[in-house]
């Protein structure tokens, strides 16, 4: 079954995560249960995939992380680049970007 246009469909999206007393650092694990988490609601099941993110990141705007996801069936690899995009007290929120569009994201600016 294919599944990389479905799964780059459903992972492009903004992502919210609140900040433990740890510090401001953004966990690659809590980024990596929320990718896991969105895969689920779009109807895959946990066996059918795994997730790694390249590290914790700073919590500060425009830092960035890779996310890969594998997928078990053989199907190819997939990248996903998490950009964070505001910080708001113990709240952080980021892009879920797949990578073969983050170049276009991060290059074009308004085109108007």
């Amino acid at each position: 079954m294919p599944l990389k246009k479905t799964s780059a469909a459903a992972l492009a999206a903004v992502g919210l995560f609140a900040l433990s007393g740890c510090g401001s650092v953004l966990q690659s694990d809590d980024v990596e249960e929320t990718i896991a988490s969105d895969l689920e609601d779009a109807g895959y099941s946990e066996d059918e995939f795994d997730v790694d993110c390249s590290g914790d990141i700073d919590a500060e705007v425009d830092e960035q992380m890779t996310c890969t996801v594998e997928w078990e069936d053989g199907a190819a690899a997939e990248s996903y680049r998490i950009a964070i995009t505001e910080v708001d007290e113990d709240d952080v929120y980021y892009d879920v970007i797949p990578e073969e569009f983050a170049e276009q994201e991060t290059g074009e600016q308004d085109a108007d």
